[in-house]
């Protein structure tokens, strides 16, 4: 008003605020704006456009320019974009949105979202893909099959975020399960091949049915009466760092090959993404210090989109040359597979509109023990595998790590899922995807709303089945080179989550290093006779099946070593708690941490009003 008056230039916005001392300052494309209050709470903000004479909200293109200014605190990550953002985190920087930030705007919310959804529904239609045609089922089977796992997907995706861990997960059908229906097949088949009978995709299915439902019921038991909280309580950094790294090795040959089979599109894939992430997105974030370096800005973006345009791109390149080569016909037949838009004819083979029958369409489940122990196998080592991504994504999202509870809550929204995935006829179990570690990490984007809005897609495309099965044509050699980039952050989580405990004893330096390099070697060398099995290697005999689905499998070698080491071998350390790092899970919950694994205020109420009769005595630390 004192420039108007004296005649100068006219402000073209205006921000009032009452910022405390060194709070940290943002921009929002045309506007400044400052974080306050308690615990880095944001109040109201009141923008005054002097042009327009009236108060209005940023527009939507803000938020492709919204980026940190400055920062007070060099080794921590501010929390920031939402009113209820919760302050300073100790945790990967750079982070964009945290897990309890709401992203602003819808449209930038739903591109987010559907780059979950793109890689989860390349690696949906590989798992379920594989398992029917092992089970002998045609391409209508793959395209019911298909549609039935991504609605349970969706379904058990929103229990998870809202009433389990809480953490921007997607839960969704896994090799490990994929494995337990391979063992179960060729267990099937070599017995039939005794008794010279003939086995069916039917009888099959249904045995695969009542396996997943009876071992789901024993991960719900294992995570509802607390056995689940008691081992996690086990569970120190310490054993984690070579959990979390064994299951971001673990696709590290499949993925580069299926690079190699189709470079013209899998290496545009990674080239893209590294380029977005890494170089075009790091010249938007350079300090503002000259009017050029503002009008990079906008470049930030491309980092939060690192996955979605590479993958644009990707596939446009594979639809063009296909339609030109007539199907990648200079290719071999194996090499074309991974290159192809449609590889089962999902397109045609599924209907527009297709609501799975919950209730045992194919007959009722047959429920033998032989194939309870194969699957329960696989069970356990899924149950390891999403303990593992649990503690990962926290690291990533910037949340603090889970405690037993908010895991044992978890559990039971994932086995209430695979059991949901059972009665839709699923073909496989559902657990947590730790690709979405590595898409949260590569975007910087970590809000579980973006995770609500990516299961609310998958509902979307398992019942519009033709939209679902062309989503689900995406070529496998883009999911390979999107697993390249991600699947080495994953396990660079891992490295980071051991800096929790002390890093300079020689007692945790040699439980890491002895689990991480034997549980390779042990899985490396474990080469038992098999049977080949929907085109995979699949032992024969129960207890080779049993031995195969919950031993050898590098993620329970590694994490089982350094779990067993670390609970048996004495801390050489005046404090074994901190030696180990299992200080930061002794302390009571704050807010922050209330704030991001609590339920909801009326149902934790009535769950406690609930559980009182079995609760002898109840503390803040035990409670939902």
């Amino acid at each position: 008003e004192k420039e108007r008056a004296s005649g100068g230039e006219r402000p073209r916005t205006a921000a009032v605020s009452l910022a405390r001392p060194h709070a940290p300052r943002f921009e929002l494309g045309w506007v400044g704006f400052t974080c306050w209050g308690t615990d880095g709470a944001m109040a109201a903000m009141a923008v005054q456009v002097q042009g327009l004479g009236r108060a209005s909200s940023p527009p939507l293109s803000a938020f492709n320019s919204m980026r940190t200014v400055d920062s007070n605190a060099a080794g921590e990550m501010m929390t920031w974009g939402s009113a209820r953002s919760f302050g300073r985190l100790k945790g990967l920087r750079g982070l964009r949105f945290t897990v309890t930030d709401k992203v602003p705007f819808l449209f930038p919310a739903l591109l987010v979202s559907l780059q979950h959804v793109l890689v989860f529904v390349g690696m949906t239609a590989l798992v379920v893909s594989t398992a029917v045609d092992a089970m002998g089922g045609g391409k209508a089977d793959v395209a019911r099959c298909i549609s039935a796992a991504l609605l349970a997907s969706g379904l058990g995706t929103l229990l998870n975020v809202t009433f389990g861990s809480r953490l921007p997960l997607m839960q969704g059908p896994t090799f490990v399960h994929c494995f337990g229906v391979l063992g179960i097949v060729a267990y099937r088949k070599s017995q039939q091949a005794e008794e010279e009978a003939a086995v069916t995709f039917e009888v099959l299915a249904r045995e695969v049915q009542g396996a997943l439902i009876s071992a789901s019921a024993a991960q719900l038991f294992f995570g509802a009466s607390g056995l689940a909280r008691c081992f996690a309580r086990l569970l120190s950094p310490v054993s984690l760092a070579p959990t979390i790294l064994a299951i971001g090795l673990t696709p590290f040959a499949s993925a580069l090959q299926g690079v190699l089979h189709c470079p013209e599109v899998g290496a545009v894939q990674m080239a893209g993404i590294l380029l977005f992430s890494q170089y075009v997105g790091a010249l938007g974030r350079r300090p503002s210090e000259n009017g050029a370096s503002r009008r990079l800005a906008w470049l930030a973006n491309a980092e939060t989109y690192s996955v979605i345009l590479p993958a644009l791109l990707s596939w446009g390149i594979a639809a063009i040359v296909g339609e030109a080569t007539g199907g990648f016909t200079y290719r071999s037949e194996a090499s074309a597979l991974y290159c192809r838009l449609d590889r089962h004819s999902l397109a045609t083979e599924a209907p527009w509109v297709s609501f799975p029958p919950l209730f045992f369409s194919l007959g009722e489940p047959v429920f033998t023990w032989e194939s309870f122990l194969i699957m329960l196998a696989a069970t356990v080592t899924a149950t390891w595998e999403s303990l593992g991504s649990y503690n990962a994504m926290s690291r990533v999202a910037g949340a603090p790590l889970p405690r037993a509870s908010a895991a044992g809550r978890g559990l039971c929204m994932e086995a209430l899922g695979s059991i949901f995935s059972a009665l839709a006829t699923a073909a496989v179990g559902l657990g947590s995807s730790s690709a979405s570690v590595g898409v949260v990490g590569t975007t910087k984007v970590g809000s579980r709303n973006v995770i609500q809005m990516a299961a609310l897609w998958l509902i979307l495309l398992g019942l519009v089945s033709r939209v679902g099965a062309f989503v689900a044509a995406i070529p496998l050699a883009i999911v390979c080179g999107t697993l390249c980039c991600t699947s080495g952050l994953i396990s660079s989580v891992g490295i980071s989550i051991a800096q929790i405990a002390k890093l300079n004893s020689p007692r945790n330096l040699f439980i890491m290093g002895f689990a991480i390099f034997n549980g390779l070697s042990i899985q490396t060398r474990l080469k038992m006779p098999a049977e080949s099995s929907g085109g995979r290697d699949v032992p024969s005999s129960l207890l080779q099946l049993i031995l195969w689905e919950g031993v050898v499998n590098p993620l329970v070698l590694c994490g089982g070593l350094a779990l067993l080491l670390d609970t048996t071998v004495p801390a050489s350390g005046s404090d074994p708690i901190e030696e180990r790092g299992l200080h930061i899970w002794r302390r009571e919950p704050n807010e922050r941490y209330q704030h991001v694994f609590f339920l909801p205020h009326p149902i934790r109420q009535f769950a406690n009003w609930c559980l009182r009769p079995f609760k002898k005595a109840s503390s803040t630390r035990d409670q939902c």
